[in-house]
């Protein structure tokens, strides 16, 4: 285990930035395909091999699980790079505050 750990409040902005950068592309992605899906949905047909592919546990049910599973990763990055810029705002505030009782 590490005996020291030294961040700056500069990497911890850079580091959400990152991650903002990566949430905005998974959403990308997903918009894409929610594009694709959007120009095709229904083409299975409502026949009896249409009802097999997209009812119960087929396509509908993965579409609905694949959007909710990956958008929740979206809004974890975001919630994480969100994280990163408070404790990066808290830390220079209580440098700025340590500071400032130096002073003379």
């Amino acid at each position: 285990m590490a005996k020291k750990v030294e961040v700056t409040t500069h990497e911890l902005r850079g580091v959400a930035d990152d991650l903002d950068e990566v949430a905005r592309r998974v959403q990308g992605v997903l918009n894409t395909l929610a594009q694709a899906r959007d120009a095709h949905w229904g083409v299975w047909g409502d026949d009896e091999f249409g009802g097999n592919f997209s009812g119960g546990n087929g396509y509908i049910a993965s579409d609905t699980n694949l959007n909710s599973a990956v958008g929740s990763k979206v809004e974890l990055l975001q919630s994480y790079s969100g994280g990163l810029r408070s404790g990066a705002d808290t830390l220079d505030k209580q440098d700025s505050g340590n500071a400032d009782s130096f002073q003379v």
